[in-house]
């Protein structure tokens, strides 16, 4: 009888490999389909309004990363970067490239035909009952006004080109979904053995595309229509997270999420054993409370593949 259980454990451990794998083979293929399909990014581009929640800066890949925002090929969209207070160093940074202050916010474009249109410089202030970035984030929806047709979000850790937000935008603007989402893929910057684990359970997330139907923060994009059916600012307030609770509310709505898998992004990383337990206890938790059936499904398929591996190795 044991035998029998063993051998339905093995047969199931094998079969959840084989689909992984076959996702993970066929992740190309997906991937050519859409960027068929989508193209560039370059039709109907619709006006945007890319809101950044940000504190601190990095000397090396904050310049980077403003410099790739600034020069997005987009025909038309404006920056919000929101902060806690005008003393952060990103506030000051910020207000020293661009000639900007506390009582002058916003640089306007000199060229009426570029696509940056306005950069506007948001103090949030200190937060009280919610997450610093949620609460930055409230902040810049009291800038948005009725042209800005997709709302769009970035982390500030982010690499990525300036067809960056052409491409995460292409679902939405020709129509085929009201939200749009990408994902990380975690480069390790020295070879040690937190940072070689952490990398191969990101890209087994990540190669398995849209069946997880979640949104990620560090980029992802929404429609005016959908963003205001959700009333995403009453959504967000008191709330820790961002992407995740957006997800659960456009789901329970019906509202499908593109998974834009020629998007995948870079993301360096640098984990100690501490910094990578941190890290993964905050996410877990975070899917734990707001994605419960993506959670429990998760746990499920790892028990199978800790079950199956130990059995075999012992048997």
């Amino acid at each position: 009888m044991i035998e029998w259980i063993f051998k339905i454990i093995w047969g199931l451990w094998l079969l959840f490999v084989f689909v992984a794998a076959c996702r993970v083979y066929g992740f190309l293929g997906a991937k050519r389909r859409q960027m068929k399909r989508w193209g560039d990014g370059s039709r109907d581009q619709k006006a945007v309004a890319l809101i950044i929640a940000v504190k601190g800066i990095d000397a090396k890949s904050t310049p980077r990363f403003f410099d790739s925002i600034f020069n997005q090929s987009y025909s038309n969209y404006r920056t919000i970067i929101c902060f806690e207070s005008w003393s952060d160093p990103i506030a000051r940074w910020l207000c020293e490239q661009m000639d900007l202050s506390e009582k002058k916010p916003t640089w306007v474009s000199p060229e009426p035909g570029s696509g940056l249109q306005t950069v506007t410089l948001v103090a949030a202030g200190e937060a009280q009952n919610q997450g610093q970035k949620i609460h930055n984030q409230l902040a810049g929806f009291r800038e948005l006004t009725p042209e800005d047709r997709l709302i769009v979000f970035a982390d500030a850790d982010i690499i990525c080109d300036n067809q960056w937000l052409a491409t995460l935008t292409a679902p939405i603007n020709q129509g085929d979904y009201p939200l749009a989402s990408t994902y990380r893929w975690l480069i390790p910057k020295s070879s040690s053995l937190a940072n070689q684990f952490a990398s191969v359970i990101n890209a087994s997330v990540t190669t398995q595309g849209d069946v997880t139907n979640v949104l990620w923060g560090g980029s992802m994009a929404i429609s005016r229509e959908a963003f205001d059916s959700l009333d995403v600012p009453a959504l967000f307030t008191g709330s820790l997270n961002d992407d995740l609770r957006l997800a659960k509310a456009a789901r329970k709505q019906k509202h499908k999420i593109a998974f834009v898998r020629s998007l995948i992004l870079p993301t360096m990383i640098d984990f100690t054993w501490a910094k990578f337990f941190e890290f993964a206890r905050r996410q877990y938790t975070q899917v734990r409370i707001f994605s419960p059936i993506l959670y429990k499904g998760w746990n499920f398929l790892l028990l199978f593949y800790i079950v199956g591996l130990v059995s075999a190795i012992l048997g």
